[in-house]
């Protein structure tokens, strides 16, 4: 993830990406205990804004490298439309997040971002966490190496 993202360590939340069809993009992330978000021992699931955030920047991260593009830098302008269905996760849950662009014109963009606990045995689909529209910009500043 380290190489689609700007963020670094400990601040760096996905693990993976887990699916790319070029328009969606599905990451994985496991709660960490060293997670700077971490509050009271759990995830507070206002923080699963940040994960979807990260989630774009993949997309856009992947998006560049297809371009022979750095990564650059981005800026979450705002969020719309914020459904939080959990209060708190735990440390070791492992989440799927998405993100869609839906509009984009020069460096503004919005996307459609869902975060769902992974499926277990015996589930297709794991229940929705978080949702929202997330407003971003993307700069012209590339991403420092760490």
């Amino acid at each position: 993830m380290i190489e689609l993202v700007p963020q670094r360590p400990p601040m760096l939340l996905l693990d993976e990406v887990v699916a790319w069809d070029g328009a969606t993009l599905r990451c994985a992330a496991t709660v960490g205990a060293d997670w700077l978000l971490l509050a009271d021992d759990s995830l507070p699931a206002s923080a699963l804004l940040e994960v979807m955030a990260q989630t774009v920047a993949a997309l856009h991260g992947l998006q560049g490298r297809v371009r022979g593009e750095p990564v650059h830098v981005g800026l979450l302008l705002g969020c719309r439309a914020l459904a939080l269905h959990v209060p708190r996760l735990q440390i070791g849950e492992r989440v799927l997040a998405s993100a869609r662009q839906s509009f984009g014109m020069d460096a503004v963009a919005e996307f459609h971002c869902q975060v769902e606990r992974a499926p277990r045995a015996g589930e297709a689909h794991g229940p929705c966490l978080a949702e929202g529209t997330l407003h971003v910009v993307r700069s012209e500043l590339e991403a420092q190496p760490a």
